[in-house]
């Protein structure tokens, strides 16, 4: 191993090490390390072999350059969001949300809905993802800001890029209503399943059908939903049948799960 007593900076020093590194400790001799407390370190090892003098003397200089480091500015706190007082969305009702916006996104007012009818504030990752997914479309925004409280401000001044920075709207915001449980819709919802069958509802009367299961009570739900999944002999309408089914099973899991 080379002796101490080498000219020159640690920097430069650093520089020589990486060319041996690069080309090989078998290839090229290490240079001998600028007088200091790093050749005194150093020179107490004696290793087996060129490769092991190159990786001690590696990092005795990088515990010299790092330790040479000035520290940077004191970067200022972080100032928390103000307090909210009511309770959190409980997971029960996050996991639902995430089934109605991957799959029936056409949920979505009436997950809100039930949400600001219990009471409960939405949480800060939650509120992130509605605020960036909504941000173009103004009532829904409103409805995530309202359900956020200060929260959604607070986020929104972060990250304005993301989030979208517009200011709180005046007044109590509302989103798009959900279809009001009950509403005349011009169709019978028992006979639904066997128009499917039948061939007397097709694909051009899905928005009507899924309009129907959206007003629907609860009680009704459950019963369609067993119903449309035994309905599966027509195979133009069956895709439809089962897609019914689901939506009609998830709304009602929602609602349980909201309402409990």
């Amino acid at each position: 191993m080379s002796g101490s007593g080498g000219s020159g900076t640690v920097a430069d020093h650093w520089s020589a090490v990486a060319t041996v590194a690069l080309l090989g400790a078998d290839r090229r001799r290490l240079p001998a390390l600028p007088t200091g407390p790093v050749a005194d370190l150093v020179d107490r090892r004696d290793p087996p072999d060129p490769a092991s003098a190159l990786a001690d003397r590696a990092a005795a200089l990088t515990i010299a350059r790092r330790s040479g480091v000035r520290p940077g500015p004191v970067l200022p706190t972080l100032i928390t969001p103000p307090p909210d007082p009511r309770p959190g969305c409980p997971p029960a009702a996050i996991a639902v949300l995430e089934t109605v916006l991957d799959e029936w996104p056409e949920l979505f007012e009436e997950w809100l809905a039930l949400v600001r009818a219990r009471g409960w504030r939405l949480p800060g990752d939650v509120t992130a993802v509605l605020l960036a997914r909504f941000c173009a479309v103004p009532s829904l925004r409103a409805a995530v800001v309202a359900l956020a409280g200060p929260l959604a401000d607070w986020l929104s001044e972060l990250f304005p890029a993301a989030l979208g920075s517009s200011p709180r709207p005046s007044g109590r915001p509302t989103g798009p209503e959900p279809v009001p449980a009950g509403r005349p819709v011009g169709i019978d919802p028992a006979t639904i399943a066997a128009g499917l069958e039948s061939g007397e509802f097709g694909v051009r009367h899905k928005p009507l059908l899924q309009h129907v299961l959206r007003s629907l009570a609860i009680d009704d739900l459950e019963p369609l939903a067993d119903a449309l999944g035994r309905a599966g002999t027509n195979p133009h309408t069956m895709g439809l049948a089962l897609s019914l089914a689901d939506l009609a099973r998830t709304r009602l899991t929602m609602i349980r799960e909201l309402t409990r």
